[in-house]
């Protein structure tokens, strides 16, 4: 299942309001964004530090007059009340390059000198495509609205990075020298549709990738679901945690009332079991 995460470039010092119908100016001045897979990139969280981390209401990832009524359907399907918030990343350019300047010779260090043209080519992009302000848009992310307390946790780690490696630190380097050689320019820094990788990055590491779609060309009311395709097809939250565990335990009850037999009452259960991990699997995909 994958779960993307966005680093935005941003005239707000915060993410753009539903509420407020943001989204779509936000879509038309076509900011710089990158993408990445599964979490947040090593060099992205150079960016930051804990003071850095905001809520906003995930109903708020649509515009409220969206002309395709998903503002509405979300609230239906997601199971979300209009009231749930999740946490983000946001800091203004200024800032980050000045994180980004301290932190380049530990980082390095941890991954090695090779990586600098990677580095230092991420830097540039930030001064000159992104600001003045920088976000990470997290909502595609399992369970965004939980995720404060390991963002918290991450990031004091990068402000303490100073004093010493610390063990997140060195965990996030040790998963990079394990795949480094898959392809390091996503691993340590994701992509973009058209600015990065550069093709002279390209060219050194030419593993470098491009995104399958590009976010920027989303309209308002596909802020959430196309700007995260994999929260878009993934089964309701509520079907997951309420209706699977309902549907599996009736199965297995019934069984075993009408048979009288625990044995066909736990086949019916193991049957049930796999039959909804096949429905999760086919639409959380």
């Amino acid at each position: 299942m994958a779960n993307y995460v966005f680093l935005n470039s941003s005239e707000w010092p915060r993410m753009p309001s539903g509420e407020a119908g943001e989204w779509r100016k936000f879509w038309r001045d076509g900011r710089s964004e990158l993408e990445a897979k599964n979490g947040i990139p090593l060099l992205w969280w150079c960016l930051f530090g804990e003071t850095d981390i905001v809520r906003a209401r995930i109903i708020d990832n649509f515009d409220i007059d969206d002309p395709d009524g998903e503002r509405e359907n979300f609230k239906v399907e997601s199971g979300y009340s209009e009231d749930v918030t999740y946490p983000y990343l946001v800091t203004s350019r200024e800032q980050a390059l000045i994180r980004l300047t301290r932190r380049r010779e530990l980082v390095l260090r941890g991954i090695g000198e090779k990586y600098a043209p990677i580095y230092d080519g991420f830097v540039e992009l930030m001064e000159r495509d992104f600001g003045p302000f920088i976000l990470v848009r997290t909502a595609g992310l399992p369970d965004p609205e939980d995720a404060e307390s390991w963002l918290r946790e991450t990031a004091g780690s990068m402000d303490r990075l100073e004093d010493g490696p610390t063990p997140i630190f060195e965990s996030m380097v040790a998963d990079f020298n394990t795949w480094q050689n898959s392809d390091p320019i996503w691993l340590l820094s994701g992509a973009g549709a058209d600015a990065w990788p550069t093709p002279a990055l390209a060219s050194v590491f030419p593993n470098g990738r491009k995104p399958a779609r590009d976010a920027s060309d989303a309209s308002t009311s596909d802020s959430y679901a196309s700007s995260n395709p994999a929260r878009s097809n993934m089964l309701p939250k509520f079907v997951v945690e309420w209706i699977g565990p309902l549907f599996v335990g009736g199965c297995t009850v019934i069984a075993y009332l009408w048979t009288r037999s625990i044995a066909l009452g736990a086949l019916a259960f193991v049957v049930s079991v796999a039959l909804f991990a096949l429905l999760v699997t086919k639409f959380n995909r």
